[in-house]
């Protein structure tokens, strides 16, 4: 500290008064004071006696808070929780109050207890609710379902059966003994039957794959803690899947 003295005649003495701040001092216990005078046109510098000074420094009582984990995934239309830890500075002893703001209204969340008596370490937990489900993702309306076409092979074995019952019957319109007609149309049932069951059997589906699932929301929880003007703050990264 700089004090300017009023100049007086040779021989009489001036003084200064100031007052002493406790952030001037760096440690508790003695500290050393010397008030020196640098000299000017007239005078020759000179130095003062120590003088000891006593100091205690009274820390301000505080406290910590943090999220137990950064992240927590919540499923879409559920809810998830995660701790909050709180510790004591300086022997801080008192009520924290908690609370919590969700960065959008597609979250709620809540604090329990909400005002915690703090001395030493204790546990919160803050549960988040998502609010509603994401929208599933739709097909087309003007989709045809896939069920309603007949594959290739089903078209494919319509026709061959159809070929063969033509040419069947044409070779039996040609066969003259009754006899030799009622065993080949006997055979002509046996094979048309097999036809139809190949043709049938061709006609089976692969169904759609299913929709894909909607894309994940990321939001935000910002917990804080308040006492004695006190006030700190905590994030965690909610992601709704």
């Amino acid at each position: 500290m700089n004090d300017a003295l009023t100049p007086a005649p040779t021989g009489a003495t001036s003084s200064a008064t100031f007052q002493i701040g406790q952030g001037w001092f760096w440690n508790n216990g003695a500290n050393p004071m010397t008030a020196v005078y640098y000299g000017d046109g007239n005078y020759q510098p000179s130095s003062s006696t120590t003088v000891t000074v006593n100091v205690t420094q009274v820390s301000t009582a505080d406290f910590t808070l943090a999220t137990q984990q950064p992240q927590i995934n919540v499923q879409s239309g559920g809810s998830g929780t995660v701790g909050v830890n709180l510790a004591s500075l300086n022997s801080f002893n008192g009520v924290v109050t908690l609370a919590c703001t969700p960065s959008s209204a597609n979250i709620t969340c809540s604090v329990n207890p909400a005002s915690p008596t703090l001395n030493g370490t204790t546990t919160a937990t803050v549960t988040i609710n998502s609010t509603a489900a994401l929208p599933a993702t739709q097909l087309p309306t003007t989709q045809t379902p896939a069920a309603s076409l007949p594959s290739r092979s089903g078209l494919a074995g319509w026709l061959g059966a159809g070929g063969s019952l033509i040419c069947a019957f044409v070779l039996l319109g040609g066969l003259s003994d009754d006899k030799r007609k009622r065993s080949r149309l006997r055979a002509l049932g046996l094979f048309a039957a097999l036809a139809l069951s190949v043709s049938c059997g061709g006609n089976s589906t692969t169904p759609p794959p299913p929709p894909p699932p909607p894309p994940a929301a990321t939001y935000n929880v910002v917990v804080s803690g308040t006492a004695n003007g006190i006030v700190h703050n905590a994030k965690v990264l909610v992601v709704v899947q």
